[in-house]
């Protein structure tokens, strides 16, 4: 992988903080917070700052404090786990409108909203939406993908390189662009 730097941070609905290593804290997953899982991370009290919850995002996002890389992780109610897509949208609108109509703050911002399941289908086609003012309106990128995509997508963007695993001969998604 490059040796470029880039700002990140990982914010998760009901995250308790203190580099939390426990698997569940109310509907917070510990499985779906990635950077936690890093040991470089567990071991650094400012790599492990870097995660932080909900509230954390909303003041970040109010004061123009986001970094050049900010994961979000629901909890298992809002991301649909234990619940229902119905509850999962009921809890993204309210979350994206406002940082959707900040035109400002949107200006070279790219949100991708995905899922990690999709249900009982045997075809398991997981949603995938990118929004932002570079993206295509009402396009629909109709070849397979899959997650390692995303990351391709991702790293190509940053110009980090691969981590030289499934990542590596995978398709950047790069026709969605203005």
């Amino acid at each position: 992988m490059g040796d470029r730097k880039l700002s990140w941070r990982n914010y998760a609905d009901d995250y308790p903080g203190k580099c939390f290593l426990g698997n569940w804290y109310k509907r917070y997953a510990r499985k779906h917070v990635p950077f936690i899982s890093f040991k470089n991370v567990q071991s650094n009290p400012n790599e492990c700052a870097k995660i932080g919850s909900s509230a954390d995002f909303q003041s970040d996002w109010t004061k123009d404090k986001l970094p050049e890389y900010a994961f979000f992780t629901p909890d298992l109610d809002h991301d649909g786990h234990d619940t229902n897509v119905t509850t999962s949208v009921k809890w993204l609108q309210p979350f994206l409108d406002p940082l959707l109509k900040d035109e400002n703050k949107m200006k070279g911002t790219l949100i991708v909203i995905t899922y990690d399941e999709a249900g009982p289908e045997p075809t398991n086609q997981i949603y995938t939406l990118f929004l932002g003012p570079m993206v295509k309106t009402n396009f629909e990128y109709s070849e397979k993908t899959n997650h390692y995509d995303v990351l391709r997508t991702i790293e190509d963007n940053f110009r980090l390189g691969t981590l030289h695993k499934k990542d590596e001969a995978a398709h950047a998604i790069d026709s969605i662009w203005r």
